[in-house]
């Protein structure tokens, strides 16, 4: 009854020129239903991720039949038998490779400028996008020129030409392909600053943000901030410091607005991480909320002294207790009135630990360097 008060009362805010987000591997399996299906008979991501690009689910083929000897899986949710073979259509399976090629990309070139732009002349397609880059249209030293009909509004990169058209130059589309057509290895190495790449001498983590702003009415002084252009982001950026001069980079992703008066106090925060979260482990979701609640036993696990949560490592004890649920759900609570310390404290004492957060709070804080440059960015199935 109280979560009730949100009330549909959510507003998001997408980074960019209305660009989505590239998906993980953990969306494509929410929002496709084949995936289950088409993994199930190739056995691996890896293997079927090859299969999409140069074998039997390739781009042109309108469909891929296996034998039903080699299909034994009871309930599918796609394809059909057509004598003794099972058949997948082009409808099915092109979806998923669409998904699970653009989960691959490197994650944070949605943060380059003109990224969104580019995104919808490739009719919102990362692996589109990426295809164009390797070709020579995106290659070259000259502009580029597309409708106008591909925006909803007049895009913020690029110049107007003749006949409702727009132009690009190579010094705005050459850094999103640079980026885009990386490999995970190489789009690592950009160092966040002199220290990380001087002192430390690793490749740059890049972690995906969802910020969720969760107020108690659209008068608080934490909504008012969210209706003025950057004023949450420097408040997360200003708690994160420390964390991001060590060679982290936060890449925000989107921005909600929530107003619920419990949430916004603190009460009832487990079914606000669950209601609110996105993305997956790879990923940090940040909630800011309100001044909390007085009654300590109403925000728990939120510790009222240092008003600041991290979830638990995953599948500890503690999580356990915590009634978490799905590992993919984690995450940081911070009321009003935070400093830097009091929020890397919490990461550092190992209360937050996604895998790829084990790798960059140690980097951080403990300075233990070697565990990261093998750490993999692993997809959650």
């Amino acid at each position: 009854m109280k979560g009730l008060l949100l009330a549909g009362l959510v507003y998001s805010l997408l980074i960019g020129l209305g660009a989505a987000a590239l998906p993980s591997i953990h969306d494509c399996k929410r929002d496709h239903r084949c995936l289950a299906d088409l993994l199930h008979f190739e056995g691996s991501l890896e293997v079927l991720q090859t299969q999409c690009q140069v074998g039997v689910y390739k781009e042109g083929t309108l469909t891929a039949s296996i034998s039903t000897i080699n299909f034994r899986r009871l309930h599918p949710r796609c394809g059909r038998v057509v004598g003794h073979r099972y058949q997948f259509s082009a409808a099915e399976f092109r979806p998923v490779c669409n998904c699970i090629e653009d989960a691959s990309l490197p994650r944070h070139c949605d943060s380059i400028s003109c990224y969104g732009e580019l995104l919808l002349m490739a009719d919102s397609s990362a692996h589109t996008l990426r295809q164009r880059c390797l070709s020579r249209e995106l290659e070259g030293s000259s502009p580029v020129t597309v409708s106008l009909s591909h925006f909803s509004s007049q895009p913020q990169c690029g110049s107007s030409a003749p006949g409702d058209m727009v132009r690009f130059s190579p010094e705005e589309y050459h850094p999103v392909c640079q980026c885009i057509v990386a490999d995970e290895a190489s789009s690592h190495i950009w160092p966040a600053s002199e220290e990380a790449g001087s002192v430390d001498n690793v490749g740059l983590i890049y972690i995906d943000v969802f910020l969720h702003v969760v107020v108690k009415s659209l008068k608080s002084l934490r909504a008012e901030k969210f209706k003025q252009r950057g004023k949450t982001e420097d408040e997360f950026n200003y708690l994160l410091t420390p964390i991001m001069h060590k060679g982290i980079k936060f890449v925000i992703k989107s921005m909600d607005l929530t107003v619920d008066a419990f949430w916004a106090s603190g009460r009832d925060n487990k079914i606000m991480r669950q209601t609110l979260h996105k993305g997956d482990n790879r990923d940090l979701n940040f909630y800011m909320v309100d001044e909390l609640s007085a009654d300590s036993k109403t925000i728990e696990p939120i510790n009222s002294n240092t008003k600041v949560y991290c979830s638990p490592p995953p599948n500890s004890a503690a999580w356990r207790e915590e009634q978490i649920g799905e590992p993919v759900l984690d995450g940081c609570i911070i009321s009003v009135g935070m400093s830097p310390g009091n929020v890397t404290a919490a990461m550092g004492n190992a209360e937050w630990k996604t895998p790829l957060m084990i790798c960059a709070i140690s980097t951080a804080i403990l300075h233990t360097i070697d565990m990261c440059q093998s750490q993999e960015r692993l997809p959650v199935l």
